[in-house]
């Protein structure tokens, strides 16, 4: 998700007074920048946002639920269809909510021994912390011995390369639903990311014809894990060099170990700074700025990022440089400029001269 605030800079002189959690002190601003918020998009918590809240706790999942999309779930995909395999995006069985995810018909046509939805995007973990994974699912019928719903994770490196999984059975006794529910999940050592999968196993040709259903969604950090940790100092994106009177765009965006939501403090440099913190936005979001500098020199552009329970990131930094801006000329033009300057005629004057051999 990308989030836009524009900056619209005026040649006024403002008083600008205020303390914030950052240790800003009553400062004159002379060409500061005017705040001018324009979110491009609202998402926010929810089961029609990206993320959620639940009782565990801040919940990682995208789209949790499965309500937002148009030709499918947003967040979620599901693997190639086989025979007679269908995925399934409707309402027609549903735990909470409008829709669900499902998978029907399973067959071993293609030697396809899971069918499963999971997730686009990559959840960013820390082996430092457990984890509790949860998820509710059907059964349209009483199950046989397969197919048979299961919860998996997929475990990825820094450099996003798949590296192992971990496959956790839903059983069932008969048809309905029912709540599958891990906690305290260690992550392996080296995992930076993960993706959840909900799946339905097959390794038999002996099938029992069932449709399985998967609905409300849920990973986070335990909540009784350790104490809460600050967000991760913002990465800086932007031009390290410009011109004065020229907007430029500067990109901002950080990660909080337990998923809080995040606000942005930012320092321009030229003692303008936001006065207030910006947000909150969702943890790895990235939030876009633009800023004008009206005077010429070398600017360090600081920011740092809040979580919601206040607790602050160290500040991160990026060198702008704003020098003169001279204008280049070519020798022949160099010379005019020198004879207009010793003669004291204009350009038309030294033409007309030029011409007439005078």
């Amino acid at each position: 998700m990308d989030h836009r605030h524009t900056y619209k800079s005026f040649q006024d002189v403002i008083l600008m007074n205020g303390t914030t959690g950052a240790g800003m002190h009553m400062v004159l601003c002379i060409g500061v920048s005017l705040l001018m918020i324009i979110p491009v998009s609202m998402s926010r918590t929810g089961k029609e946002g990206m993320h959620g809240t639940s009782p565990l706790g801040y919940n990682l999942v995208p789209n949790p639920s499965f309500e937002n999309g148009s030709s499918g779930p947003d967040g979620w995909q599901h693997n190639f269809v086989c025979g007679d395999g269908e995925y399934l995006w409707d309402s027609r069985y549903v735990h909470d909510g409008k829709k669900s995810v499902g998978i029907s018909n399973i067959d071993r046509k293609c030697n396809v021994d899971t069918y499963y939805w999971n997730m686009r995007g990559y959840i960013e973990v820390d082996p430092a912390h457990s984890y509790n994974l949860s998820v509710w699912y059907f059964y349209s019928r009483t199950p046989g011995t397969w197919p048979r719903a299961c919860a998996i994770l997929w475990y990825y490196d820094e450099s996003k390369t798949y590296i192992s999984m971990r496959d956790m059975p839903c059983n069932a006794t008969e048809k309905g639903w029912y709540r599958f529910t891990a906690e305290d999940i260690d992550i392996p050592d080296g995992t930076a990311y993960v993706k959840v999968v909900l799946g339905a196993h097959a390794y038999s040709d002996e099938l029992t014809p069932v449709e399985i259903r998967f609905d409300e969604v849920y990973f986070g950090v335990t909540t009784h894990d350790t104490e809460n940790n600050p967000p991760k100092a913002p990465a800086i994106t932007g031009p390290t060099s410009g011109k004065t009177g020229v907007e430029y765009t500067y990109t901002f965006v950080s990660t909080d170990p337990e998923g809080d939501e995040v606000y942005y403090w930012v320092e321009w440099g030229d003692d303008c700074p936001v006065e207030e913190w910006i947000g909150p936005y969702a943890s790895g979001d990235t939030v876009s700025f633009t800023h004008t500098w009206d005077t010429r020199g070398t600017y360090l552009v600081k920011a740092m990022a809040r979580d919601t329970h206040n607790a602050e990131s160290e500040w991160a930094t990026l060198e702008v440089s704003i020098p003169k801006a001279y204008e280049r000329y070519t020798l022949f033009e160099r010379l005019v400029c020198t004879l207009q300057h010793l003669t004291g005629h204009p350009l038309e004057k030294l033409q007309w001269l030029w011409h007439t051999g005078m």
